[in-house]
């Protein structure tokens, strides 16, 4: 038995070294799409208050990457999914890093060209860029609110510029909620409960990367606190509800603070809001 055994390694070994090559290969380019790929997350979320079809495109924490030269991929998959507003929630570039700034300015300059670009900073980006940016294109809402209307469907986008939070803070010292229109938050950091005491239709945010490294079913392995956060029931990336209220939260497009990406590809966000 032994010798038959022997014999049959004897012939597989010739096949050895391609069995290893081709594994190691395959696993680097898991890596590889994995933490530069990037995909579309679709979100498709139905209310009263919207009477026509409105695609919005969130970007977040890009953290000064580059899809390509001058981010084309990036913009290029924009452009393709011709958003009727884009928003961008903070962290798409590191305070201190000018190249980085410079990409993303430029980013932003573009995007502006196929619809009007909303802005909230992070704690990693400065929010005086945004607001030297400001034309009639592309906005920097400091705590303010704008109306907007997609055909006959009229929003009421609130933005805040929070990167840190106190135990006191609620939102309705700052703003009084339509309830005329549809409403929308635009938030770095996902505060859930402040928000859902807020009651906007729809809060959007990033910040938490989805954790970098998730595994299927147990979802993110490890945040700030603690490891697999989310078994707890509260997302690091995805949606949370709470009544008619939402909170999307999105894992970005950057690779901070490790350059890898598991189960979590860097994503574009398309929320379509439809009629129901």
């Amino acid at each position: 038995m032994r010798k038959m055994e022997a014999i049959r390694l004897h012939k597989l070994a010739p096949f050895l070294p391609v069995v290893k090559l081709t594994a190691i290969l395959s696993l680097l380019l898991f890596y590889l799409i994995g933490t530069y790929g990037i995909t579309i997350k679709r979100v498709k979320i139905r209310s009263v208050k919207v009477n026509n079809e409105v695609n919005i495109v969130q970007l977040t924490d890009l953290h000064g990457a580059s899809f390509y030269k001058d981010n084309d991929v990036l913009y290029s998959h924009i452009e393709s999914l011709d958003p009727d507003f884009i928003v961008i929630t903070g962290d798409m570039y590191t305070k201190g890093d000018e190249a980085a700034e410079c990409r993303v300015i430029r980013l932003i300059e573009r995007l502006s060209g196929i619809c009007a670009v909303f802005i909230v900073n992070g704690e990693h980006d400065d929010p005086d860029t945004y607001r030297l940016m400001e034309s009639s294109h592309i906005e920097f809402l400091d705590y303010e609110s704008k109306l907007i209307t997609v055909d006959r469907t009229v929003i009421r986008l609130y933005g805040i510029t929070n990167v840190y939070f106190s135990d006191t803070f609620d939102l309705r010292n700052a703003f009084l909620l339509d309830d005329n229109h549809y409403t929308i938050l635009l938030a770095h950091i996902p505060n859930i409960d402040a928000y859902f005491r807020f009651g906007t239709d729809l809060t959007i945010c990033g910040d938490t990367h989805g954790g970098m490294i998730r595994f299927p079913l147990l979802g993110a392995i490890y945040n700030k606190e603690c490891l697999f956060p989310e078994l707890d029931g509260r997302p690091l990336k995805g949606i949370a509800e709470c009544g008619n209220s939402k909170v999307f939260i999105s894992s970005g497009l950057g690779n901070y603070p490790i350059p890898m990406r598991l189960f979590n590809s860097p994503e574009i966000v398309f929320i379509t809001l439809i009629p129901e």
